[in-house]
C-alpha cells in the first residue's frame, strides 16, 4: 500500500478541515512508489461522478528533500505542497463550459485515468503527491476530494522552487472570502498564475 488511508468517500466541504491535505485520516503507507524525475505518474479512479470544476496534482518534499528523507512520520497539515500539474475549464463559461472533470470521465466501464509527468529537474528524494479534485456543480458548497501517496523519485536534477509564493499548505491555501490562488509550477520552474474568487466558482455553481 503506498496511498495514505481514508475512511470515507465522501468530500471535506470546508476549508480548514484537518484532512484537507490527504483526507482523514490520512494513515500512512509503509511503502513507496519509485519513480525517475521526468516519468509520467498516473492515478487511476472509477466512475468519477462530478462535471464541474479544477482537478491539481501537487507534490511537498519530505524532511529536506534529500535522499535520506522519510514521508511516514511527517505532519501532512505542515508540509509546503508546489503544483505540477493543473486542468480546469476548458471551454466556455464558469457555469456553463466544459471543465476538464467531465473530460476525464469515462462511462464505458474503463477506469478514469490522470496522468502527470514528474519535473524532470526534481531533486531527487521522497515526496508525497497530492491529487486533489475540487467539485463546484452545487452552488455555495464546494466539495474537495484529496487523495495522497508516497513517492522515491530518483534522478540527477537539483530543483525545488525557491520563492514562497510557490508554495501552499492543506489547510491554509483556500479562503472562502478570499482568493483561490494557484501557482502552476513548470519543469523549468517559471510560474502561471491563475487567481478566481472561490466565492465566484462557488456562485455560479448551479444549485
Amino acid at each position: 500500500m503506498v496511498q495514505r488511508s481514508w475512511a470515507s468517500i465522501d468530500p471535506i466541504f470546508s476549508v480548514t478541515d484537518a484532512g484537507l491535505a490527504c483526507n482523514n485520516p490520512a494513515v500512512a503507507p509503509p511503502s513507496y512508489i519509485p519513480i525517475a524525475a521526468g516519468a509520467n505518474l498516473t492515478a487511476v479512479y472509477w466512475y468519477w461522478l462530478h462535471p464541474v470544476g479544477p482537478m491539481s496534482v501537487w507534490l511537498a518534499a519530505c524532511g529536506d528533500g534529500g535522499v535520506d528523507s522519510s514521508c511516514e512520520s511527517v505532519d501532512v497539515s505542515e508540509l509546503s505542497f508546489f503544483k505540477i500539474w493543473e486542468g480546469g475549464l476548458l471551454e466556455g463559461t464558469l457555469a456553463e463550459g466544459s471543465w476538464y472533470q467531465k473530460a476525464f470521465q469515462h462511462w464505458d466501464g474503463s477506469p478514469d485515468l490522470w496522468p502527470v509527468t514528474i519535473p524532470a529537474s526534481l531533486r531527487p528524494g521522497a515526496y508525497v503527491v497530492r491529487h486533489e479534485i475540487m467539485s463546484l456543480h452545487i452552488a455555495n458548497k464546494p466539495q474537495f476530494y484529496p487523495e495522497c501517496a508516497h513517492l522515491n523519485i530518483t534522478g540527477t536534477g537539483d530543483a525545488l522552487p525557491t520563492e514562497q509564493r510557490y508554495y501552499a499548505k492543506f489547510p491554509g491555501a483556500y479562503s472562502m472570502d478570499g482568493m483561490y490562488q494557484v501557482f502552476f509550477q513548470r519543469d523549468n520552474f517559471a510560474a502561471d498564475r491563475l487567481q478566481i474568487r472561490l466565492s465566484t466558482l462557488m456562485s455560479t455553481a448551479k444549485p
